[in-house]
């Protein structure tokens, strides 16, 4: 199966809620690499859809300090922030033993008002891995003219079955044939996840492969 990757709603619910606030760069102008080499679709990514493009970016903008703001003290080692994800020393290997060193992106930022307990070096993390792996024959609107999954509604609507020869040599991807990308996963990366023991991951919706 593949599976959505997103922050625990019991680390994210309101009651709870951290937010991580930049102190530093401007998110909203971090673009990828590469902005011309589009696949389908609109050109160039929104630079808002960057981060979860499955595309490495640029890291002028990107910003080295952000502060924890809101409810619970602790941080998970899965965390979202503004149009990105952050992520703990602990997080980072279980990724570089699945996936291969080097095939996703990371990079250092602080968090300035860290507890005593928690590390104050966290990383973003950009999946860097781009796939379209939809079954054309085995989903629900047909792709658009150019190139989208139709759907206006998050992956609660999807009707979609992902392709294994294509997705099966891919624990973490971002699929191009939506307007917004998710980071999906598979079975393989919750299992690494589990046994390591990170916390504040979530894997709200899973997909069949075909």
């Amino acid at each position: 199966m593949i599976h959505t990757l997103g922050t625990d709603p019991v680390w994210s619910k309101s009651s709870a809620a951290v937010y991580l606030i930049a102190k530093d760069g401007q998110i909203d102008k971090v673009d990828v690499v590469d902005p011309e080499n589009i696949d389908v679709g609109r050109k160039p990514i929104p630079s808002t859809y960057a981060m979860t493009s499955g595309r490495w970016v640029t890291t002028e903008h990107l910003p080295t300090k952000v502060a924890k703001s809101g409810g619970r003290s602790g941080l998970g080692d899965f965390e979202t922030a503004h149009l990105g994800q952050i992520v703990t020393d602990r997080f980072k290997p279980v990724v570089e033993d699945i996936c291969g060193a080097d095939t996703h992106q990371f990079e250092p930022v602080e968090i300035t008002n860290a507890n005593k307990n928690e590390d104050r070096h966290r990383w973003w993390f950009v999946p860097a891995v781009r796939l379209f792996a939809l079954r054309k024959d085995l989903i629900e609107p047909p792709l658009n003219d150019l190139g989208y999954y139709p759907s206006n509604k998050g992956p609660s609507g999807w009707h979609v079955t992902f392709d294994a020869s294509i997705v099966d040599d891919h624990p973490i991807f971002c699929p191009g044939e939506f307007l917004s990308s998710p980071i999906l996963v598979n079975d393989d990366f919750i299992s690494a996840v589990e046994a390591a023991g990170l916390t504040g991951l979530a894997f709200r919706y899973s997909f069949p492969i075909g």
